[in-house]
Parts: C-alpha cells; structure tokens; sequence
C-alpha cells in the first residue's frame, strides 16, 4: 500500500508531499507530468523560484528529513493507461490531488 500524490513537482504537491512523508513510513509516490517546468521553458521564462530536479528534491528530503520513503513516477493523469499502471502497480490507499 501507498499514498499518491498528485502534482508532486508543484508548488502546492511539493510541500505536501514532504509533509506527508515526514508523518508516515508508508510509500510516498509522487506523481508529475512536469507541465509547469515544460509551460515556462516554452515562454522562453524562467522559475520566479529556482527549482531542482526531482531526483535532487528526493534526495535532500532524505538527507534533511530523513524521508526514506519517497519515490517518484513521470505520468500524465490524462492518460487512462498510464492512471491504470499507477494503481495497478502501488495499489494506493490514498490518493492526494
């Protein structure tokens, strides 16, 4: 079992997710299409808030929190193959969106 979290990459999903990990010792799953970081590339912009990779996120969520429990799945919750994989393969019990 795990919790799904939706919109992991955001501004909103991020900080929810690392609240939520530092609560529990299930499996955080998050998951992103990265719409926002591909909106403000094709503008020609950058982030009012610098932003690193999803993986350099994980990685200091557990060197600073000690969230072991963090992982990360690129989807476009659009896609009904892709949302049946999700909740076929982690079978959340909770669903953040």
């Amino acid at each position: 079992m795990s919790i799904l979290i939706t919109g992991a990459d955001g501004y909103i999903g991020w900080p929810t997710a690392l609240r939520i990990a530092t609560q529990t010792d299930e499996r955080v799953v998050l998951v992103d299409n990265f719409a926002r970081r591909e909106w403000v590339e094709s503008v020609g912009s950058t982030s009012a808030v610098p932003i690193t990779s999803i993986d350099e996120r994980i990685d200091a969520a557990e060197e600073v929190h000690g969230c072991a429990n963090l992982s990360f799945v690129e989807a476009d919750l659009t896609d009904r193959a892709a949302v049946d994989r999700l909740l076929s393969v982690h079978e959340p019990r909770v669903i953040v969106h």
